[in-house]
């Protein structure tokens, strides 16, 4: 990384939605070309995860995942999180199919959502993690969550924790059930 740095500030949401984006491609462009980026997210931009605040958000100008996949690849990370459980975002595993993963790197696709209360069952978390290793390697896919289950930092999650401990154990049979169909 060069000795250049940006800190970005993300205060918008749902209120101005552009805004709120443009963070996060100034944000992506200053790392492809080499610049440390801290980005803090305050306000709105922090809510997102809140089931309910980002269903009527759109972002009718925003560049989906397969146009930004070359781009971020370029990165020299080990590992690529990402929402993949969210119904806007359970598609994202149709990228990889024409899209090919670098050497060495790791998807971490997230296969149970932080924004609902419902414990997917593990068919289907171990269906989302088989999308992805049919498509990638299977040494390659981590399954993951979505995102963390409280979007700040309180001892009041939105997600209760006997939940979130349902939605890790579902996590874990599924990844079970995954690996037997991957490694039969």
């Amino acid at each position: 990384m060069a000795d250049r740095s940006l800190v970005i500030k993300v205060t918008a949401g749902k209120d101005d939605p552009e805004r709120c984006n443009q963070a996060f491609t100034v944000a992506a462009a200053a790392v492809a070309s080499g610049v440390r980026v801290s980005l803090w997210l305050t306000g709105e931009s922090a809510w997102f995860g809140l089931p309910g605040r980002a269903e009527d958000f759109s972002l009718p100008h925003a560049a989906p995942l397969a146009d930004l996949i070359e781009t971020l690849f370029t990165i020299e990370a080990g590992a690529f999180s990402f929402e993949a459980a969210n119904p806007r975002h359970e598609h994202a595993y149709h990228v990889f199919e024409t899209v090919t993963l670098p050497p060495d790197t790791v998807l971490l696709p997230g296969v149970i959502s932080h924004a609902t209360n419902i414990v997917e069952h593990p068919e289907v978390i171990a269906d989302r993690i088989v999308r992805f290793a049919e498509r990638v390697g299977r040494e390659n896919v981590v399954a993951s969550a979505d995102c963390g289950f409280s979007s700040q930092a309180t001892y009041t999650p939105e997600i209760h924790p006997t939940i979130v401990w349902a939605k890790f154990e579902a996590l874990a049979e599924g990844a079970r059930l995954a690996t037997a169909r991957l490694w039969p």
